[in-house]
C-alpha cells in the first residue's frame, strides 16, 4: 500500500518506505486506490532502507508530517509538536537506545492512526508503551527491526473507553511510570501479536479528521460496537451502601410513613427478566432488575460529613395563570400514576431534603414543564453524587447510524431505505428510585410537601440510570428480535427498507415494520 493511501485512510505511515523513497532513482508502476467513489492514482516504493538513527527518523518524519498536514491541515501543529517530542527523546538517550525510541514512535503512531480518538500529543495515554519500550525493565520486544507495515499488520489498535462504567479485563496492578502518570501494567499475554480486526478490536478508519468525530463512513462499515454490545462489559449498578442503612432517623421516617414511599414503574420486570435470561453479563442484568424491583440508587452518598440530617432549599414558585393551569394538570397526572405522593403537610420529616422546582417553557413548543434544580445550595442532591461514576455511558450516534446505513446499502444494493425513530414517553419517570433516595426527593408546591418516587430530570445520575436500562432494551431488540436498533438517551432508531411497513394499531397507521 502506498503511504498516501495510509494517510487518506487515517493509518500510520511507514517511515522506512518514506526514507527509501527519498533516495529512489527509479519510477515505480502506477497504482490505483479507491476512497468511496473516488479513484486516486498513486505510486509505490519498495522498502530498501530502514530508519535506524535519529537523523534518519527526523528526515523521514519531516516528509511524512508535510504530506499529512497537506491532506489534514488541522493536524499541522500536532505533527510539529510530536516531532519535537521524539527528537527530545533522541537527545536524552544514548545512541544505542535510539532503536527503542523508533519502536516507541511506531507504537504511538499505530495507536493514534489518523487522530480520530487520540492525538499524537496526548502523551498521557502512551505511558505503558513508554515503559515497555524505553525502560530497562520494560516488556521484551522480540523484533526491534520490524518494518512499520509489519507493526501495523500485527499489533491491534487499542480501544479507549472513557469513564468508569466498563469492567476491567483483568485485575491489573497500578504501577507508577517514569514520567509521573500511574498506568496499568498489562499481562504479557495480552500484548502478544494478533491480526488486526475491524470494529471492536481495531476499526480501520477512513479519511476522518478529528473534528468529524467518526462521521465519514467506509463502504464496508458495520456497526459492530453499539450500546447493545456495551452491556456485555458494563459494571453492575450500585445499591445503597451499608452506611445509608445505618441512618436510623431516615429509616424511621420511612417505616412510620409507608404511604409516602412506593416502588412504581410500568415495566413488566418478570418479562424483562425472561428476555434477558441468556445475557452473558449476569451481574449487570441482575443489578438493573434489582433497580426496577427495589429502586435505583444514583451513585450517591446521602450520608456525608458536614451535611445536615434534614434540609429545605425550596423556593416559592411565581405562577402565572397559564403556569398554574399546567401545574394543576401535572400534579394530577403524577399522582394518578403514583409517581408522586399525596401531600403530607408543610414541614419536612427527619432525613428529608427538598430542592427548588420551577415551571418553565418547554423548548420548541408552546407547552410548559416542571423542572427540579437539584444543584441548588450548599447541600444539593447533585453534590452527593460521585461524578466519577456517572460518565462514559454509551450513546449511539451518527457514527453508528451511518455505518448501519452503509451496511444495509451494501447488503441490499439498489434498494431504498428510511430511518425510523421512536421516543420513549416520560423516559426518566419509568425508573423507580430507592426509598432511601425518595426521602431526598421531597418537593414543595404551594407550600405543601410531596415525595417524588421516581427518577427526576435534573439529577446528576438520572440520565445514566435510564440509559443503562435502555441499553438492555437495545440488546433485547438486537439479539432477541433480530432488529438492529440504536439508542440515543430516550430515542430508539434504526434503518428500514422503504415500503416494508406493518399496521400499528395504537396509532391506527402503517409504520416501518422494525418500529412497529
Amino acid at each position: 500500500m502506498c503511504e498516501w493511501e495510509h494517510i487518506f485512510k487515517g493509518e500510520a505511515v511507514d517511515l522506512d518506505k518514506i526514507l527509501s523513497s527519498l533516495h529512489c532513482i527509479t519510477i515505480d508502476p502506477e497504482r490505483k486506490a479507491c476512497l468511496g467513489d473516488t479513484e486516486i492514482s498513486i505510486g509505490g516504493v519498495e522498502t530498501k532502507r530502514k530508519v535506524e538513527s535519529s537523523s534518519e527518523w527526523s528526515t523521514a518524519w519531516k516528509s511524512a508530517s508535510r504530506a499529512t498536514s497537506f491532506v489534514f491541515e488541522h493536524r499541522e501543529r500536532e505533527l510539529a509538536e510530536y516531532g519535537d517530542y521524539i527528537e527530545q527523546l533522541f537527545a536524552a538517550k544514548q545512541p544505542r537506545s535510539h532503536n527503542q525510541i523508533i519502536l516507541f514512535d511506531k507504537g504511538v503512531r499505530n495507536e493514534v492512526g489518523g487522530g480520530q480518538t487520540l492525538l499524537l500529543t496526548d502523551y498521557q495515554y502512551f505511558t505503558s508503551l513508554y515503559v515497555a519500550t524505553l525502560q530497562d525493565d520494560g516488556v521484551d520486544i522480540n523484533d526491534l527491526n520490524a518494518s512499520e507495515e509489519e507493526v501495523n499488520q500485527t499489533q491491534p489498535r487499542a480501544t479507549c473507553v472513557i469513564g468508569s462504567t466498563v469492567k476491567a479485563v483483568a485485575d491489573l496492578p497500578i504501577q507508577p511510570a517514569s514520567i509521573g502518570t500511574p498506568v496499568r501494567v498489562a499481562d504479557r499475554l495480552a500484548t502478544e501479536n494478533h491480526p488486526v480486526e475491524k470494529g471492536i478490536d481495531g476499526e480501520v478508519f477512513g479519511m476522518r479528521p478529528r473534528y468529524l468525530r467518526h462521521n465519514l463512513w467506509m463502504p464496508d462499515a458495520d456497526p459492530l460496537l453499539t450500546a447493545a454490545e456495551w452491556t456485555l462489559l458494563a459494571d453492575p449498578l450500585p445499591p445503597p451502601s451499608q452506611q445509608e442503612f445505618k441512618n436510623l432517623a431516615a429509616r424511621q421516617t420511612i417505616n412510620e410513613h409507608p404511604e409516602l414511599f412506593a416502588i412504581v414503574s410500568p415495566i413488566n420486570v418478570e418479562a424483562l427478566e425472561t428476555l434477558t435470561s441468556s445475557h452473558p453479563n449476569k451481574d449487570f442484568v441482575e443489578s438493573v432488575l434489582e433497580g426496577l424491583r427495589e429502586g435505583f440508587w444514583p451513585w450517591a452518598s446521602a450520608v456525608k460529613e458536614g451535611y445536615p440530617l434534614t434540609w429545605d432549599e425550596s423556593k416559592q414558585m411565581m405562577l402565572t395563570p397559564e403556569k398554574e393551569e399546567f401545574l394543576n394538570k401535572q400534579l394530577e397526572h403524577e399522582v394518578n400514576f403514583d409517581r408522586m405522593s399525596q401531600d403530607f403537610g408543610m414541614e419536612l420529616l427527619p432525613g428529608m431534603y427538598c430542592m427548588p422546582n420551577y415551571v418553565v417553557p418547554k423548548p420548541h413548543t408552546d407547552d410548559w414543564r416542571l423542572v427540579n434544580d437539584l444543584s441548588a445550595g450548599l447541600f444539593s442532591l447533585n453534590s452527593m453524587v460521585d461524578r466519577q461514576r456517572i460518565t462514559g455511558f454509551p450513546l449511539d450516534n451518527l457514527a453508528q447510524l451511518g455505518e448501519l446505513l452503509m451496511k444495509n446499502h451494501r447488503l441490499n444494493p439498489g434498494k431504498r431505505f428510511v430511518i425510523w425513530k421512536s421516543d420513549v414517553v416520560e423516559a426518566y419517570r419509568i425508573c423507580p428510585m430507592h426509598v432511601l433516595w425518595q426521602l431526598k426527593q421531597a418537593i414543595r408546591i404551594r407550600g405543601k410537601l410531596r415525595i417524588e418516587r421516581v427518577n427526576v430530570f435534573g439529577g446528576s445520575g438520572s440520565g445514566a440510570i435510564f440509559i443503562l436500562l435502555n441499553t438492555l432494551v437495545a440488546w433485547i431488540v438486537k439479539y432477541k428480535e433480530l432488529i438492529e436498533c440504536l439508542i440515543y438517551v430516550d430515542d430508539l432508531f434504526g434503518v428500514n427498507e422503504e415500503g416494508a411497513v406493518e399496521w400499528y394499531e395504537p396509532y391506527d397507521e402503517d409504520y416501518p415494520f422494525q418500529q412497529a
